[in-house]
């Protein structure tokens, strides 16, 4: 993630880049949530997917701090290079740590679905 935002933060400062053709032969953007525990639902308690998860993730957040602000900033960039997103969230495999620790031995029955 550093070294996308690291891209982004020099192809915007560079006159010679115009945006919009950078952004078409950009890649697409997959956020793999590896070990995700959060309930996946929005402010109002309603399901949701886990790539409207990283929409939600990627909306400017009204704050007036200067971290608040650099944040917001990366989510512009975030939106603006990468304009096909995509999100998976992957549970744990098990929620016991030593059977995280041997799950290339472990019994199938002791995996979460």
């Amino acid at each position: 993630m550093s070294l996308v935002i690291q891209l982004a933060n020099v192809l915007q400062r560079q006159d010679r880049y115009d945006t919009q053709e950078l952004v078409n032969t950009f890649p697409s953007f997959l956020w793999l949530l590896r070990d995700f525990s959060l309930k996946l639902e929005d402010d109002k308690g309603v399901a949701i997917s886990p790539t409207d998860y990283l929409e939600q993730a990627l909306r400017h957040q009204p704050r007036s701090t200067q971290a608040a602000e650099r944040k917001n900033q990366i989510r512009k960039q975030l939106r603006t290079f990468f304009q096909d997103r995509d999100c998976f969230a992957l549970v744990r495999p098990t929620e016991e740590e030593r059977d995280l620790q041997n799950l290339s031995t472990l019994n199938e029955s002791k995996l979460r679905p």
